[in-house]
């Protein structure tokens, strides 16, 4: 995030998370100068990328400062599930019946370091559990909406702020910003180098 944007955001006091609405969260922000006069060529790449991205299914809400704009993005579940499937993501299924009897113990720093003080001549040593938690292990399966039985697609925190980070990142980077025959003219990371964006970042830290 470029230091007038990080700036901009602390005075905002947080406030910047959600859309107007206080329920959909900001998945990803794109910011421009809206200090420059006359630029109507990257006025024209911004709409039609924008375009593009409401055709995918992305919401997106303006935010304006007296100097920077920014563009605020939330990606919907359905555009999720769908760009997840896409993508061939790896997701947790849901529990088995006695799943811990059928998946062997995961190897864990934690769980080596118990057994090897566990030794006589190491007696002495103690080992804080809580330091070395023990991870649930999940089963994985690749995504697929027609085997939703499969997985617990409705529980809140199924779809986390990194998957969504990187569904939203998978769109930008594949979005049109100019006529069918400009084949070049396709991808975020184009319009960044040509200064039509003046940065693009995720709003949450992307953890689980």
């Amino acid at each position: 995030m470029c230091k007038l944007c990080e700036q901009l955001h602390k005075n905002c006091g947080g406030t910047w998370n959600r859309f107007q609405d206080g329920k959909r969260v900001v998945d990803f922000v794109l910011a421009f100068n809206g200090h420059l006069q006359n630029d109507e060529e990257a006025d024209r790449k911004r709409k039609i990328f924008q375009e593009n991205l409401i055709r995918e299914g992305l919401e997106i809400e303006p935010e304006t400062t007296q100097r920077i704009h920014f563009i605020k993005i939330h990606v919907p579940p359905e555009v999720v599930s769908r760009y997840c499937e896409h993508m061939k993501i790896m997701m947790p299924i849901v529990k088995l019946k006695d799943q811990e009897n059928i998946i062997t113990e995961e190897f864990s720093i934690g769980g080596s370091l118990v057994r090897f003080f566990r030794r006589p001549m190491f007696r002495f040593v103690i080992i804080d559990r809580d330091k070395f938690r023990k991870r649930e292990y999940r089963l994985l399966h690749e995504y697929s909406r027609e085997k939703c039985y499969l997985f617990d697609a409705d529980a809140p925190d199924f779809f986390t702020p990194s998957i969504r980070i990187a569904v939203a990142h998978f769109i930008l980077e594949r979005a049109r910003f100019g006529l069918e025959d400009e084949k070049y003219d396709i991808g975020l990371r184009k319009l960044l180098n040509d200064q039509v964006y003046l940065d693009a970042y995720p709003l949450h830290d992307g953890s689980p």
